[in-house]
């Protein structure tokens, strides 16, 4: 699965999984306006991508830390 649709009273998100040179990079919605709201929402959906995906937990954490990097 290449694309999971949520909904939440937050917002609509867009979970998009690309590997390359073993990165996931994470696109979500810019309806989000709040970081906590922000880390609350992308540590539900690396939840998803971990259990779909078989991510290990060193990923996760560094492509979390990648995303936070970009916005």
């Amino acid at each position: 699965m290449n694309y999971a649709i949520l909904h939440s009273n937050i917002a609509w998100m867009k979970l998009e999984t690309l590997f390359a040179h073993d990165f996931a990079f994470l696109e979500i919605s810019q309806n989000l306006h709040y970081n906590y709201k922000r880390t609350i929402l992308i540590d539900h959906i690396i939840q998803i991508t971990e259990e779909e995906f078989d991510i290990s937990k060193e990923r996760i954490e560094a492509n979390k830390n990648i995303y936070r990097k970009k916005h």
